[in-house]
């Protein structure tokens, strides 16, 4: 039995550690050059990237970022990056299970996608908000937003084209 530990020990020192660490210099490459890039669309999509990646190991620094996403956006009237900064927002509170923010950022990015009628993004936002529902406590609420976003689905699964066989 100690044995078969010694190994589990073993086999997750020579695996896990280094792809940890390389993991860990990706992050920090990525935060280094954020503020190198010119502030365009570019710039826009390599802070919510980085606020992609670092949400479950630090919403914190994640919520920083995506806010300064959004001001950004804002500023430039970039309207798509308006939505998914707000849906990184209310990812990093989520993770800090602080559901109501998580909420209002999440409806505040709904309401750009409907207004740009991204149906990729409605979706996704749909049904994030069926689960923050969950996460409330209000199962009727979630199924609201689940029930749409399943509707949604099937209507862009219907539109695709399928390949010739």
């Amino acid at each position: 039995m100690k044995i078969r530990y010694s190994l589990f020990f073993y086999f997750f020192l020579i695996f896990f550690v280094p792809i940890q660490a390389q993991n860990q210099k990706e992050i920090d490459s990525l935060e280094a050059v954020i503020p190198t890039i010119k502030v365009d669309s570019s710039k826009l999509e390599a802070i919510n990237l980085f606020c992609r990646t670092i949400v479950d190991i630090d919403p914190h620094k994640s919520i920083a970022f995506a806010k300064q996403a959004l001001q950004l956006a804002t500023e430039k009237d970039f309207a798509l990056y308006q939505a998914i900064s707000n849906i990184n927002i209310g990812n990093g509170y989520y993770n800090l299970a602080d559901y109501k923010s998580c909420l209002d950022y999440y409806i505040k990015g709904l309401a750009i996608h409907e207004r740009i009628k991204n149906k990729q993004g409605i979706l996704s936002c749909s049904g994030s908000i069926g689960n923050v529902y969950l996460g409330l406590g209000k199962p009727d609420d979630a199924l609201k937003y689940f029930q749409r976003a399943l509707k949604l689905d099937m209507k862009l699964v219907i539109r695709m084209e399928l390949p010739p066989a």
